[in-house]
């Protein structure tokens, strides 16, 4: 129904709002530093969690469908995923919440770059329309607290890049294979968080991390 509707995208964006505060509260104010080590427990609790409801019978992975991606592709798009999220983390440790939040609006007109420079996929002028709207408000609304250096443009740019990509290639593979996004979800995260633990090892875990 509309009602149900309503309430997860209300719940969505409750939840994704109270993750960055949090995050940031605790980047912050408790100098949390591991930032490779929270984003590896992201994707194994994110994997845990649809392994349960699989589990459940609620949702067939992808290893479980007619088509499946193979391993270098499972890898190559896991890898821009780990990118997104780590760099999104990142971002937000050296930005303000406003330059974080205004960084990561750019990802919609990047991925409308990719794919026009890719696939040749242009977008209409409506929607190039709506989304000047769209910017010059969040602009607006966070102008008191953006505030730009070097280090965190320099993630923030990566991080919008790499998430750019990864929607990219979400999509695209969503449409070759007929899959669902949970599905996509639940093949990738177990390569997501093998791929971040393996960073996270040297960086945070033998103190790399705190010469970021």
């Amino acid at each position: 129904s509309q009602a149900t509707l309503l309430l997860i995208i209300l719940a969505s964006v409750a939840s994704s709002v109270s993750l960055i505060l949090v995050n940031k509260q605790l980047m912050k104010k408790y100098h949390f530093e591991y930032v490779l080590t929270l984003t590896t427990f992201h994707f194994l609790c994110t994997w845990l969690a649809l392994e349960a409801v699989w589990r459940a019978g609620d949702v067939t992975p992808l290893a479980f469908a007619p088509k499946h991606l193979s391993t270098a592709e499972r890898v190559k798009v896991a890898a821009a995923g780990v990118g997104s999220i780590v760099f999104m983390n990142l971002s937000l440790q050296f930005n303000s919440v406003g330059t974080y939040q205004a960084l990561k609006l750019l990802c919609i007109p990047a991925v409308m770059a990719i794919q026009w420079v890719v696939a040749g996929v242009s977008t209409s002028a409506r929607v190039r329309a709506s989304l000047a709207v769209l910017l010059t408000g969040v602009a607006i609304a966070t102008v008191t607290d953006v505030t730009f250096t070097l280090r965190g443009t320099f993630f923030g740019a990566l991080a919008v890049l790499s998430t750019a990509q990864f929607q990219v290639w979400q999509g695209s593979k969503q449409k070759e294979f007929g899959l669902s996004s949970v599905q996509l979800t639940h093949t990738l995260a177990p390569y997501q968080a093998a791929i971040t633990a393996l960073v996270a090892l040297p960086v945070d875990v033998m103190g790399a991390g705190h010469a970021l």
